[in-house]
């Protein structure tokens, strides 16, 4: 069976960015034709990775599809890791479509990466506890749901594949400072309850309705 797909994009421009998600836009449209995209911004202040991902998801599920990519609008997937993810997410689990991370820029650094592309059926996104909104700006959102889908799907799959994400300036990631500290406890309360299912339900419970 081939899935249909929807791919939704946490996405907010600003100039450094744009000429990446053109190329990012249209690589999903030669590899997925038939697929929708839509855009989100939840609009808070910073930017929020985490709300964004969220509404993706609700502006994706209007289009009915089998399966949902969330992809960050400036990374790239492996064509075979992604089309095997897409496959492979009927069976009702959290997939990444690469195992290994490249970020090109100056340095062209390779790396491991816990999140930039989900792939996974609309009602598992939620029921592995979706993203937690509490998340301001960057830092410690995509940790902390890797976590929280280990507890309550299974550990995410990644296929074998490199993904390709475009430098860019301008985000917000002043870790270590006071704004970005509670990012920090948030997600290692989510690390420490990653094998703790009743643990991990009751912290997605404190989320605000």
């Amino acid at each position: 069976m081939t899935p249909s797909v929807a791919v939704g994009f946490p996405w907010r421009p600003t100039a450094d960015r744009l000429a990446g998600f053109e190329l990012v836009q249209n690589w999903y449209e030669s590899a997925l034709p038939d697929s929708a995209q839509v855009l989100a911004d939840s609009g808070h202040e910073p930017f929020n990775r985490a709300a964004s991902r969220n509404l993706a998801v609700r502006m994706a599920e209007v289009y009915s599809p089998d399966v949902v990519v969330i992809s960050d609008a400036d990374t790239i997937p492996s064509p075979a890791g992604l089309t095997a993810a897409l496959t492979a997410a009927l069976d009702g689990g959290m997939h990444y479509p690469f195992d290994k991370y490249l970020y090109a820029g100056s340095d062209c650094t390779p790396g491991g990466n816990t999140g930039g592309i989900y792939v996974c059926r609309p009602d598992v996104w939620w029921a592995g506890g979706g993203m937690d909104e509490r998340f301001s700006g960057w830092g410690g959102e995509d940790d902390a749901a890797n976590a929280a889908f280990e507890a309550l799907l299974g550990k995410p799959t990644c296929h074998p594949g490199f993904a390709v994400s475009f430098w860019h300036d301008g985000e917000c990631r002043d870790l270590g400072s006071r704004r970005w500290r509670p990012n920090s406890e948030l997600q290692l309360r989510y690390n420490a309850a990653r094998r703790d299912v009743d643990a991990m339900r009751r912290i997605i419970a404190e989320r605000p309705a």
